[in-house]
């Protein structure tokens, strides 16, 4: 066999399945919601540099506005995440999500998770003046699916990143003096975590509403198998590396 043949067919090989896994990766991303959660957790920033940044003295407001746009640089968060998908999955977990999250169920879960990060839907959640009733059996499953999903450590990590901006505005205006330790910051995730978690039953009650009970077993039957638990495990890491550079 000619050199040239010895290894022009692997490298060519390896080079395709390199851009295919590319392609995959920047599917599930956007077809799982993720890129659209990315794209409310940016709405949500602006809302609340508009908040903090507004108390401050343009002098402090331009560098923390600065430091805040390189930190979560739009760009920057999609490819960290997508990264992070692309090293902790697998081809076989990666191709079963994406076949879950395109399947007609999929597609009306991704609806649902994606509404209610949205501006509106957390305004919605936060809101809720009573609880819906809801039977014993779809508590039980709504208790299994929260074992499950990520939701309350990715709300953490989405909260204390935008309080960080407060904290860093502080900062900033008492140079310096008013620095946070890192028991504090554990602290405020502690509390975020709590209040989360209280609140968890009801929240899943609302957002998963529209799924009637077999739909409901069927996503739990996802978020259980093999495959479901190493992909969610992965959308944590993805979402704290984007947060977190």
């Amino acid at each position: 066999m000619p050199l040239f043949t010895r290894f022009a067919g692997p490298t060519l090989g390896g080079l395709l399945l390199c851009l295919f896994s590319l392609a995959t990766h920047a599917d599930l991303y956007r077809d799982s919601g993720m890129q659209r959660h990315q794209e409310h957790f940016q709405i949500a920033l602006k809302q609340a540099q508009q908040r903090y940044l507004g108390v401050l003295p343009e002098s402090l407001r331009q560098p923390l506005e600065q430091r805040s746009r390189q930190r979560f640089e739009p760009e920057g968060m999609h490819q960290r995440a997508q990264a992070r998908l692309a090293v902790a999955l697998d081809t076989q977990t990666e191709q079963k999500a994406h076949a879950f999250y395109t399947s007609e169920l999929g597609r009306k879960i991704v609806g649902l998770e994606t509404k209610a990060t949205s501006s509106t839907g957390i305004r919605a959640l936060q809101q809720r003046t009573a609880r819906p009733a809801v039977p014993a059996t779809r508590q039980a499953l709504l208790q299994r699916l929260g074992e499950r999903l990520p939701v309350v450590e990715l709300g953490v990590e989405a909260g204390v990143a935008i309080g960080s901006l407060a904290v860093q505005g502080a900062n900033d205006l008492l140079g310096g003096l008013l620095q946070i330790p890192t028991q504090s910051l554990d602290g405020q995730r502690q509390r975020l975590r709590g209040e989360l978690q209280a609140n968890l039953p009801d929240s899943l009650a609302q957002v998963y509403a529209p799924l009637s009970d077999q739909e409901l077993i069927n996503y739990l039957g996802w978020a259980e198998s093999e495959a479901g638990q190493q992909f969610l495990s992965a959308v944590e890491l993805a979402a704290r590396e984007a947060l977190n550079p």
